[in-house]
């Protein structure tokens, strides 16, 4: 965890996770205990004040969750804690900050996506040995022979499908068509009380998912927004990879939400004609938009197993 000293008393954070090899080489930090806080100063003599932790294996984060951010950062400009087996540091400090990305390979994009995709999405771990092996980073290039780039090839669909001018605007367009049709059951010329938070939570999600993924997914999935909001209320918590044991409900509520989304993607890739026109359509109801047809393509491409599928359609095609 990365943080952007602001003005006296805010904090403004970006979230990096950081392994301990990558802190050392910016900060030089010794091994401490791996169940206390560690105050670190990069500045000087190290400083040190712990807060014990009684859980075993669990670690500091119970407890930072409980104290004062002012009391955590009051006393250094640095805090190593444990999420279970992780490490996760609290830095403050442009210059720390800089520090830290400027003199470490291992914090950068894919640090932070390999941990989504092994607990976010929930790929399997031989999918996640794919990421975890490729070397060759997200910009264009030949692939060696026998060798397939993932995160350049999940860069190049992103990046075209979702920038590029003509399929932004389609997606757009589709999202306002949709968006227009949930409005259009409120009468013109006449006040209506609504609530900001359902319009938000029902008929701008419908809309999204609509404009993205298309109708297929709310005919074989129609539970998907609810079980999607539930998801959301979690995200905190797996994206740290926390015990299964200890939080099965939080990994039941995932395990539901992409599960209904892999139920989806198999109906939706079974029965696409991939030799109709559709296939190079702005928009069609099995897919949705370009973006997710060719996102598909490039996971079946690469071997990708049906649970890794659908927790890539659930997040990125309704989280992100």
């Amino acid at each position: 965890m990365v943080a952007q000293q602001g003005p006296p008393g805010r904090c403004n954070l970006a979230f990096c996770f950081v392994q301990r090899q990558a802190f050392q080489e910016a900060t030089d930090a010794p091994r401490q205990h791996p169940l206390r806080h560690q105050y670190i100063s990069v500045h000087g003599p190290h400083e040190q004040d712990t807060i014990e932790s009684s859980v075993s294996f669990v670690g500091t984060w119970l407890v930072t969750l409980l104290t004062p951010g002012s009391k955590v950062l009051g006393k250094s400009n640095i805090v190593g804690l444990h999420v279970g087996p992780k490490n996760v540091f609290l830095i403050t400090g442009a210059q720390n900050i800089q520090n830290l990305l400027r003199n470490s390979p291992n914090v950068g994009f894919e640090t932070f996506t390999l941990l989504a995709i092994r607990n976010m999405i929930g790929a399997t771990p031989e999918d996640v040995a794919k990421f975890a092996k490729d070397k060759t980073g997200r910009l264009a290039g030949d692939a060696e022979p026998g060798q397939t780039r993932y995160w350049a090839g999940m860069h190049s669909v992103m990046q075209k499908y979702l920038s590029q001018s003509h399929f932004a605007n389609a997606l757009g367009t589709t999202y306002q068509q949709f968006f227009s049709e949930q409005l259009a059951r409120f009468p013109v010329g006449e006040w209506t009380e609504i609530s900001v938070v359902r319009l938000m939570k029902e008929d701008m999600a419908r809309a999204a998912v609509l404009s993205l993924l298309g109708k297929r997914i709310l005919e074989v999935s129609p539970e998907i927004l609810d079980l999607f909001w539930e998801y959301d209320k979690v995200l905190g918590t797996i994206l740290y990879g926390p015990p299964r044991w200890l939080f099965k409900s939080v990994y039941a509520t995932a395990d539901r939400f992409c599960g209904a989304a892999g139920n989806y993607f198999h109906d939706a890739w079974t029965s696409f004609d991939w030799g109709g026109l559709d296939a190079e359509a702005d928009w069609e109801p099995v897919f949705g938009s370009r973006f997710f047809r060719e996102f598909s393509k490039w996971m079946m491409e690469c071997g990708f197993s049906l649970r890794t599928c659908g927790g890539f359609t659930g997040v990125t095609g309704i989280v992100a």
